[in-house]
């Protein structure tokens, strides 16, 4: 069920990205404006996010990673990404889809790499952690009204001490 939800998130972002290419294409409306875009956007979706879950990754980690120290190998991968991620975006603004439809083509060409997944895990655990808070804080815990925290019976339901 959660890779169903995934994917359909991933799906609406990127009906969202040609959208988003649709609306520029509004500051000079001629046909191949807006058949641009699409054709695109959906041709390097195709061609790219094939390459990106099928022979990149393996490519990336047997042949490129391979050349690497054990403790150099995070570094190589992410200066990999980093270029990937510069060839990406140039390439599909030129092509008048979204620019940051080659960002996500980029992240999706590392998503299978181990060492990139481990390192991703480590490095942000501590910050998910505090952004998970705050989204419980602003998703649930904004619609308690305050009035309520002026009533003593609700703050010593919390603190039973007081």
């Amino acid at each position: 069920m959660g890779q169903l939800i995934v994917a359909t998130c991933i799906i609406d972002d990127i009906i969202g990205l040609v959208l988003l290419s649709e609306v520029e294409a509004l500051v000079n409306p001629t046909p191949w404006n807006f058949i641009a875009p699409i054709l695109s956007a959906f041709g390097f979706l195709i061609v790219l996010g094939w390459s990106a879950v099928t022979w990149m990754p393996k490519v990336i980690e047997h042949k490129y990673l391979a050349y690497f120290n054990e403790e150099n190998r995070e570094d190589a991968a992410f200066g990999l990404m980093v270029a990937l991620l510069l060839g990406y975006l140039p390439l599909l603004y030129a092509t008048k889809a979204s620019y940051l439809m080659g960002a996500f083509l980029a992240g999706l060409t590392f998503s299978q790499i181990g060492v990139v997944h481990s390192s991703f895990v480590h490095n942000t655990e501590a910050t998910m952690s505090w952004l998970v808070r705050i989204f419980f804080a602003t998703t649930i815990g904004f619609q308690v009204p305050v009035k309520y925290f002026e009533k003593a019976e609700v703050i010593r339901s919390v603190y039973p001490s007081y």
